[in-house]
């Protein structure tokens, strides 16, 4: 690693990474319903996961949806990080020695943002569904999906274009290189 700091602004825009996803957590990712109920309380009063915000709508949710969203959420940190470090040390600018390590991070945030989203829908579907034929009212399955706001919408979209910018960016950059160097 070079011990030389050379301070480049550029890459802190990967810091709007995990700013993007701690701001979005707080502000809920459903429509606010009668029937899109996430939780209940104690005395068994429902929670609509329109009232709620995107992380406690993670938190309320099963085990298994919570390790999407973690992991997507741990992913978005680290590549604010490396934001950071190849801010100030030219090494971490050098695209081929980063690209892959940089990709998967931004796999694995995408896929737990975009199959996180789709597994908090379902877990809401089913437990509404629960909740009411608990109360003895029935209905029809419906779609959690179509109850989501603008927030779920770009925190499962966000992700996936920040990949494929990634990837455009590095192979133009890998490209570009092999085109110097033959000429």
């Amino acid at each position: 690693m070079d011990k030389k700091i050379v301070f480049n602004w550029k890459p802190l825009l990967f810091l709007l990474v995990p700013i993007w996803s701690l701001v979005s957590g707080f502000i809920p990712a459903f429509r606010d319903l009668e029937y899109d109920v996430i939780a209940t309380t104690s005395h068994g009063d429902p929670i609509g996961a329109g009232s709620v915000g995107l992380f406690q709508s993670y938190l309320y949710s099963s085990d298994f949806v919570k390790i999407f969203f973690f992991t997507g959420l741990i992913s978005a940190v680290l590549i604010g990080i490396y934001g950071v470090f190849a801010s100030l040390f030219p090494r971490f600018r050098q695209v081929k020695p980063m690209f892959f390590s940089l990709l998967s991070l931004m796999v694995l945030q995408g896929v737990g943002y975009v199959a996180g989203g789709f597994l908090l829908a379902n877990y809401i579907e089913r437990f509404s569904i629960d909740y009411f034929a608990s109360k003895g009212r029935i209905f029809d399955e419906f779609s959690a999906l179509a109850l989501m706001n603008v927030n779920l919408f770009l925190s499962m979209v966000l992700p996936a274009l920040l990949l494929i910018w990634w990837i455009w960016a590095g192979l133009s950059a890998m490209l570009g290189k092999r085109q110097s160097s033959r000429e």
